[in-house]
């Protein structure tokens, strides 16, 4: 049926209706013929499997301005049917006509297909006539969900430039330590603007990569053995003296959701772990033997209410993790490409490992490497996670996320030289 005769047909029944009323009852009312012309409601539904979830869209109907759309974009990179079931109400129950190509009108009846390949106008009529015009919009998702996207937030930093490095992330305040002549300290709440360098009280044989968050300060080992605690400015640090004659070798970290530290320490020519928990110290059981002793990531972290702490990498580029600092349970996995001074940290709810490089090529690992089950095993993320082309590969860098969600890339070093430069992503 084309447009005219939709026309006509509305308008002889229309006439019709008003006859017979009028011949029942000649003193009624004086009749009202309704003017909402407006469309209630919009669906599609397809058949077709592998598209069922367009069934599940809603629509949303913009009366003012006359768009029907979807508030929530599909799928990204959805391939959309040639056609599609249109259900829909009127406010007058009439028909509403395709008027996307005004030479080509027809009307539709809900349940009739259509497709949505292009933008589609569609005019509703009320009972007396009077119209209203729409504009139906389809949005597809034109950003992959899963996509990681790079920018770059500083470069050139000179203190970064300096050589070692680490930066944390403290109640949204950037701290970075580095060696320029002495250990000292910028901070930033942006990542981009830095303040000016504070010389701090820390031997130059500071261990720099190794800080650890405990509680409310920060400790770090030196080359010599010793260990140093900050005050709760970070500006001020103490050397920590150890119960038993030992010599530090490495600051693993601390156990999430208690106040156990975890060290590695020499005794009696044995590597062994040694734990504070509070001001107390207790040596604990020898290392296994293929246990990360240097160039290591370690990450605290809660899992099913329970704090722990992982460490993963070093020259075995294996992982293990342990709840009480003594016991360690190895998790299986080794590292992807067995990454050396890689970084690992928690984002979207799993382990992700980026950065580092190949201990036997030495190559530089430009992938980006996700874990769900905590470590046990490590998948590819993918072309979509790359970073872009002008991002410098490296390893030693500090990592940390924010509350905004985006993991930021700092420092590092590319074939023994420094990076000056400031990375961030988000999915």
């Amino acid at each position: 049926m084309n447009f005219k005769s939709f026309i006509y047909l509305a308008a002889v029944i229309l006439l019709s209706a008003l006859s017979a009323c009028l011949d029942d009852d000649q003193s009624s009312d004086e009749i009202i013929i309704s003017s909402d012309a407006e469309i209630l409601s919009f669906s599609i539904k397809i058949d077709s499997v592998p598209l069922s979830s367009l069934n599940s869209i809603k629509f949303s109907i913009d009366q003012v301005n006359g768009i029907i759309y979807n508030q929530d974009s599909s799928k990204y990179g959805l391939e959309l049917p040639d056609s599609v079931k249109l259900t829909y109400t009127t406010a007058s129950g009439y028909m509403i006509v395709d008027i996307t190509n005004p030479n080509d009108t027809s009307f539709i009846v809900s349940g009739d297909s259509i497709s949505l390949k292009s933008p589609l106008k569609f005019r509703s009529y009320a009972a007396n006539g009077a119209t209203k015009e729409y504009t139906f919009k389809f949005n597809v998702a034109t950003v992959d969900p899963d996509a990681m996207l790079w920018e770059k937030v500083a470069g050139d930093l000179s203190f970064l430039k300096t050589g070692e490095n680490k930066t944390l992330l403290i109640n949204d305040v950037f701290y970075s330590f580095y060696k320029n002549n002495s250990v000292q300290l910028s901070t930033s709440v942006n990542a981009k603007d830095w303040s000016d360098g504070v010389v701090l009280n820390l031997p130059q044989t500071a261990l720099l990569e190794q800080i650890q968050i405990y509680k409310d300060s920060l400790f770090v080992p030196t080359a010599s053995g010793g260990l140093y605690a900050s005050g709760g400015d970070f500006t001020n640090w103490t050397s920590i003296p150890l119960p038993f004659e030992t010599s530090v070798l490495s600051l693993l970290g601390r156990v999430a959701r208690t106040d156990l530290l975890v060290l590695l320490a020499e005794i009696d020519d044995e590597m062994k772990f040694v734990i504070r928990n509070g001001n107390s110290w207790t040596l604990g059981n020898a290392i296994p033997e293929t246990f990360p002793r240097q160039s290591f990531s370690s990450l605290s972290y809660v899992d099913v209410n329970v704090g722990r702490l992982f460490v993963s990498g070093g020259t075995f580029a294996t992982a293990w993790s342990t709840l009480d600092g003594q016991s360690w349970m190895n998790q299986g996995a080794t590292y992807p490409e067995k990454l050396q001074e890689a970084n690992v940290c928690i984002y979207n709810n799993q382990f992700y490992l980026l950065n580092g490089k190949q201990g036997v090529s030495g190559e530089y690992n430009r992938n980006l490497y996700g874990s769900s089950d905590r470590g046990n095993s490590w998948q590819h993320f993918g072309i979509n996670t790359e970073y872009p082309g002008d991002y410098t590969s490296r390893s030693l860098a500090s990592v940390v996320v924010d509350t905004q969600n985006f993991i930021y890339i700092i420092g590092g070093k590319y074939n023994g030289d420094p990076v000056g430069d400031i990375w961030r992503g988000r999915l």
